[in-house]
């Protein structure tokens, strides 16, 4: 598997806006769960805030492989980037405050960095795979 290149590298992040609604992938217990989440990218990090509560923090508590799908749509064409990595569990409020203070929903569900309800997950990329819309084929690339 190649490196990612960079000119695929700078048209990914061209799509990478500061919050992006997503598809994202855990493991329970050998299940697969998929779900809707916004994933945002801040200090060149990718990152998800939730409830402490959710199935997801429980299934990367167990198991952090995770996925990532995003689908592109383009003039009547459709392709996807989607990623494979971990997802990490950060405690260290220097972290969590500094995304939440620039998190635009952040107070509609949790009241300060410090509320126990707010947990914060920062993903980090094996592999990319990107299907230019009206491409043929994806490609797989090694981060």
């Amino acid at each position: 598997m190649e490196l990612l290149p960079e000119d695929v590298k700078k048209e990914i992040k061209a799509m990478a806006k500061e919050y992006l609604i997503l598809y994202l992938a855990t493991n329970d217990d050998g299940c697969p769960r998929v779900r809707p989440v916004t994933m945002g990218y801040l200090d060149s990090k990718f990152w998800i805030l939730t409830g402490s509560d959710d199935a997801k923090v429980k299934h990367i508590r167990g198991c952090p492989q995770i996925e990532i799908c995003y689908p592109i749509s383009k003039e009547e064409a459709n392709g996807y980037i989607r990623a494979s990595g971990t997802a990490k569990i950060i405690s260290e409020l220097d972290s969590k405050a500094s995304v939440a203070e620039r998190c635009p929903y952040f107070t509609q569900y949790w009241e300060t960095p410090m509320d126990p309800r707010y947990t914060l997950l920062e993903l980090e990329f094996d592999w990319v795979e990107y299907l230019k819309p009206g491409a043929a084929l994806a490609k797989r690339y090694k981060l």
